[in-house]
This record gives structure tokens, C-alpha cells and sequence, in this order.
């Protein structure tokens, strides 16, 4: 007998990569999560710009070194729908 065995489905977005890099990263910079996610740095900073700007993160530390971080405690699932430019 053969059973099929139902396979998560692997075509992640951009966003859900960046999102699960944020998750695990804790504290990051646009750089750390475009090489986690293997996204674009220009879709990186737009998309955590967005984050930034409805509170879902915030910058922490010096603004020289551009660390980000969630707030406490960890973030909801990532936002949908469309981003505002």
C-alpha cells in the first residue's frame, strides 16, 4: 500500500521569508534579514519601513548600527494586504 503524504507548500513569499527571519532574528539589521530571507535589500527596507511605521517593530540601539527588533511580546502573524507607498 502507498499513502500520500501531504508536503507543506514550499512557495514562500518574499514577505513570509523576511517575516519568519524577523521571528528568529530577534535583532537585525536590513542586511541580516535580506542574507536570512535571500530577499532583496530594497524589499527588506521597504517592507520593514512599513512594519516600522504601524508598530509592529521598532528601532532599538544606535541608529548607526540600524538594529531593529520587535517589541515585546513577539509579534502577531505578518500582516496582509497591500502596502501603502
Amino acid at each position: 500500500m502507498i499513502r500520500h503524504v501531504a508536503r507543506q507548500d514550499t512557495r514562500r513569499t518574499a514577505r513570509d521569508r523576511i517575516w519568519h527571519s524577523v521571528r528568529i532574528l530577534r535583532r537585525f539589521t536590513y542586511a541580516d534579514v535580506a542574507t536570512a530571507a535571500d530577499a532583496g535589500y530594497d524589499d527588506v527596507k521597504t517592507y520593514l519601513g512599513t512594519l516600522r511605521r504601524v508598530g509592529v517593530i521598532r528601532i532599538t540601539g544606535r541608529a548607526a548600527t540600524g538594529r531593529r527588533g520587535p517589541p515585546k511580546p513577539p509579534p502577531p502573524p505578518p500582516p496582509r494586504g497591500r502596502v501603502r507607498r
